[in-house]
């Protein structure tokens, strides 16, 4: 064995490793980190009904627009940042 073919094993074996390493990271911890966009979401919308000083004739049309915004947000979100796809696509 060579020194050429030493070298193509050795990168070809780091490379299996690093990319291996990365997929198993992304389909743990994917579901986690849509949990936590999804809170962000949430958060900032709530903050963004508040700081506007919106009025509502009723508690429940806040509450519906409120839900509205999040699911208008996080549809958009999941088009570009939706980690769990990995998951999605493996099941």
């Amino acid at each position: 064995m060579g020194l050429p073919t030493l070298i193509l094993l050795r990168t070809f074996n780091v490379l299996l490793v690093l990319f291996g390493t990365l997929f198993i990271t992304v389909v743990m911890l994917g579901p986690t980190l849509d949990k936590v966009l999804l809170e962000n979401v949430r958060s900032q919308v709530v903050d963004e009904v508040n700081e506007k000083h919106l009025k509502f004739q009723d508690p429940a049309d806040k509450q519906i627009f409120v839900k509205n915004e999040i699911d208008f947000k996080t549809k958009t979100l999941n088009g570009t940042l939706r980690l769990s796809y990995f998951r999605d696509w493996l099941a």
